[in-house]
């Protein structure tokens, strides 16, 4: 009995039957998209401020940790958008961050003008108008550098 088991599972049919399945879930792990990356900065943004409320340092070294993930997945098109939907329109830290970040007018302009869409049509869940807190300056401030 062991014969036949051992003759009907042959190396080539494991193979191709187990790798596409360990390729395809690795491929489908590292592969985000543009607004689970926002979604990801957001979440560390909620972690600081719950931080800042409660006086705990775990949140903050917990929004810490998840910038060497972000770090492999951030481009200039995702931090031009955080930074647009978390500051007021007229901020002078949003135009510094912009700057040190290097993203050029042009990108700015179409995403402050799609956020304001976005904005106009109400589809936007949190309005910008609120303080952002000077811990959160300083986490896009690291995300900019690395």
């Amino acid at each position: 009995m062991s014969i036949d088991f051992c003759q009907s599972i042959r190396y080539s049919n494991v193979a191709d039957n187990f790798l596409p399945n360990i390729l395809g879930a690795t491929s489908r792990y590292f592969t985000t998209t543009f607004t689970d990356r926002k979604e990801d900065i957001r979440a560390n943004f909620a972690l600081l401020e719950r931080a800042v409320a409660q006086f705990d340092a775990r949140f903050t070294l917990r929004a810490l940790r998840s910038i060497s993930s972000l770090r492999k997945r951030l481009d200039q098109k995702t931090l031009c958008d955080v930074i647009i939907s978390a500051y007021p329109a007229e901020s002078d830290t949003a135009k510094t961050l912009i700057q040190a970040a290097g993203i050029d007018s042009s990108m700015v302009k179409s995403m402050s003008e799609q956020a304001s869409k976005l904005k106009a049509n109400g589809s936007s869940t949190k309005s910008s108008v609120h303080d952002v807190a000077p811990e959160i300056d300083i986490y896009l401030a690291i995300l900019i550098q690395v």
